[in-house]
């Protein structure tokens, strides 16, 4: 009876899960009446309905639509705008040029004629098989790559077995025919039954459909077959996320990374095609290389020496067999059609317009555009050459038909909508998290990892990041991991990039289960591999990319990106700069409110250079005139006169003028004032949280007025030397301002 309710509760588990999750949250809200906590409430509603895919996850993506309004976090209009964006647009141009190569057969064409340059040993074998799988994947999704890839492999896998089978035999024969002192009986019987199993092995259909075979032990002859039919499959699934990390059109976090920064750091612009190329694409080879190695040694074992067999004269059996049915392959394809052509062109011109728009070591196209400066993105590329696809003729026109490339119904059959639902329900969550005051709370809770070395914190972030996303959608893991990881990289006054790119890059490392990714799936189905089997090869795969990840973080990813520095674009950008910042507020509201709110944003301390002291003008804004003091000029009414507009903007420009001028001497005072805040290393929190006393400031302010009005000049005045003098020797006393 107990295992019949069993029974019906596992087979109503998913409902339940649905049903009981939003309660056992719900007081979250309930209780604390406030943004971050119904913020909360979405996003843990949307992480373990991600997780567990519960529901399909473009369907959890549209929560936030349903939520933020209801909890006053964001308008029903304001929501909607999240769910399409300059990504989708990306995405949509990138999916029609997928749509092309796919149709025309140019995928296979590039795969087939990868693996014939590189040559029939099982390790030159994986080796090829990885390159073109990662090629493709920069410019396909990781998906489509493996299912392309996939049955290509699995026909060279049966091909390399038959062929075993057929070397056998054919040397089991030969051994017969010489041996003399044999009973011929025995050996007629041991050759029929030898020729029996070699016929019933070479007449298995090889099959070139997206249909796995099913599991048997059956199908490997011997123990060293199987395993180099692991090592083929698992080479796939892991390149195929190996490629895409070097695009940031290759794979969804990487576009929703890219989304990410545009939004909410709209001045950071060295996030574009050619710099994150010129980044990841070294990580890519490093993996790829010490990843083809360590599946080397664990499936086709350690002899490396076989590697340096390159004459056909010394390969075996199986090796020009497997190169034969793979030239064949090739030759089946013919010449290149027109179609494949114009795709080919589509492709390289998308890659080299991508990479040369904001390069970085040289002026881009985008460049001729300098009126618009930021307007023309990787969308503007994608969208131009996926609208080509649809205007050029697939062949010759006559005057009765007419086809291009591609056509709508194929474009949407590709087209990943899920895909662009769930990235929108990312955006909307980041939105959300940010607008509620959530990602500061959180960041909050995460400054006690300000006092690790940053490094050592980008490293635990990498590692939590790769554990959940191995259970995990990897979009769901990006989106979930983005809003938190930036507040947290604001907080201990870290470059954001610092802690962003590497995580973002951890999120493809999801090589340990079945269901990490659908790359891991379509390839178990194969039936050639085992859980355990991804586990072991899986973990030794995430730790080389963290390792890579890092190497490129410590060395050329901080001189590309400068991530040794906190940028200019990131929140609180100035004197090191929680205190300093607050000063500078405070003592120009203490002077001179009106321009504080007016201009304090537009002069930051650290964008003027300090005034000359010979010269700084003596002349102020009447504003700041005490009320003895002598005019230069009337401000009342007169009658219209001829030339009164001139001297109207002349008095204008004047004041102007000398409103910056004043604004420069804040400038100057204030880094008088805040040189202490300015330790150069971030994690110096009692620098960062001295103050200056009552007296100090009112010292300061005094003087300050009294050069405004005209009576000294800063440099040459003792007492405000005295009283900046006083200020270091008293650093370590705290006040209150």
């Amino acid at each position: 009876m107990m295992d019949l309710r069993r029974r019906h509760v596992w087979k109503y588990r998913r409902l339940l899960l649905i049903i009981l999750t939003p309660l056992c949250v719900l007081p979250l809200p309930l209780v604390i009446r406030t943004k971050v906590a119904g913020c909360g409430y979405t996003l843990v509603l949307m992480a373990v309905f991600w997780m567990s895919e519960i529901l399909p996850l473009s369907v959890t993506a549209l929560l936030p639509a349903l939520l933020f309004p209801l909890f006053g976090i964001l308008k029903s209009s304001e929501v909607a705008s999240m769910y399409f964006k300059d990504f989708h647009v990306l995405l949509m141009g990138v999916i029609c040029l997928a749509t092309s190569i796919e149709k025309w057969g140019l995928h296979r064409r590039i795969a087939l004629r990868l693996v014939t340059f590189v040559g029939a040993n099982p390790g030159w074998l994986m080796l090829g098989f990885m390159a073109g799988c990662a090629f493709l994947s920069m410019w396909l999704s990781n998906t489509s790559t493996v299912a392309m890839v996939m049955p290509i492999v699995e026909a060279v896998i049966q091909q390399i077995v038959s062929a075993e089978g057929e070397a056998e035999a054919s040397q089991q024969q030969s051994n017969t025919n010489n041996a003399g002192n044999t009973n011929p009986s025995f050996q007629l019987d041991e050759v029929e039954t030898q020729y029996d199993k070699v016929k019933e092995i070479i007449s298995a259909e090889i099959d070139l459909k997206n249909v796995p075979s099913s599991r048997s032990d059956k199908r490997y002859r011997t123990q060293k077959d199987h395993m180099m039919c692991k090592g083929l499959s698992l080479c796939i699934a892991y390149s195929s996320s190996f490629g895409g990390l070097s695009t940031l059109t290759g794979t969804a976090p990487n576009l929703i990374f890219s989304e990410y920064i545009r939004q909410f750091y709209p001045e950071c612009t060295s996030i574009n095609f050619g710099n994150w190329f010129i980044m990841c694409l070294p990580i890519s080879i490093i993996v790829l290389v010490l990843s083809w190695i360590w599946l080397h040694w664990m499936f086709l074992g350690s002899n490396f020496s076989s590697l340096l067999r390159t004459s056909r004269n010394r390969q075996s059996e199986r090796e020009r067999l497997a190169a034969n049915v793979i030239q064949q392959q090739y030759d089946a394809l013919g010449p290149m059609s027109s179609q494949e052509i114009v795709s080919l062109i589509i492709f390289v011109l998308m890659a080299l317009l991508w990479f040369f728009r904001e390069p970085g070591f040289m002026p881009g196209w985008s460049s001729l555009f300098s009126d618009y400066p930021g307007f023309a993105t990787d969308a503007t590329v994608a969208v131009l050459l996926g609208i080509l696809l649809f205007i050029i003729p697939s062949g010759r026109v006559n005057g009765t038909h007419y086809e291009p490339m591609i056509t709508w119904k194929e474009f949407q059959s590709c087209m990943p909508w899920e895909i662009s639902l769930l990235v929108g329900g990312g955006f909307a969550l980041a939105e959300g998290t940010e607008v509620s005051g959530l990602s500061e709370y959180v960041a909050n809770l995460l400054t006690p990892l300000g006092d690790l070395p940053p490094l050592a914190t980008v490293t635990i972030a990498c590692l939590i990041v790769t554990s959940v996303t191995e259970v995990a959608s990897n979009p769901a893991t990006a989106t979930i991991f983005l809003p938190i990881l930036a507040p947290l990289a604001e907080a201990i006054k870290i470059n954001p990039l610092y802690m962003l790119i590497p995580a973002v890059l951890s999120v493809s490392f999801a090589f340990v289960l079945p269901v990490s990714n659908p790359s891991n799936a379509i390839v178990f189905t194969y039936g050639h591999l085992t859980t355990m089997d991804m586990v072991k090869a899986g973990l030794g795969v995430n730790v080389i990319g963290i390792l890579a990840v890092l190497l490129a973080l410590t060395t050329w990813g901080t001189a590309l990106f400068d991530l040794d520095t906190y940028p200019e674009w990131a929140p609180g950008h100035g004197a090191a700069n929680i205190t300093g910042a607050q000063l500078y507020i405070r003592v120009s509201t203490m002077l001179d409110p009106s321009s504080s709110e007016e201009s304090g944003g537009e002069l930051p301390p650290d964008d003027e250079p300090p005034i000359k002291p010979g010269k700084i003008p003596q002349k102020v804004p009447k504003s700041e005139k005490p009320a003895g003091a002598p005019r230069t000029q009337t401000s009342d009414p007169s009658p219209a006169v001829p030339g009164e507009d001139k001297d109207d903007q002349e008095r204008l420009k004047k004041e102007e003028a000398e409103r910056k001028i004043k604004l420069q001497i804040y400038v100057f005072v204030l880094r008088c004032i805040a040189y202490p805040f300015n330790a150069k290393q971030p994690t110096d929190m009692a620098r960062r949280q001295q103050k200056m006393n009552k007296q100090q400031l009112q010292a300061v302010k005094e003087r300050f007025n009294a050069f405004l009005r005209g009576e000294t000049q800063i440099v040459a005045d003792e007492a405000f030397c005295n009283a900046v003098r006083s200020y270091y020797e008293g650093a370590g006393q705290v006040g209150t301002l």
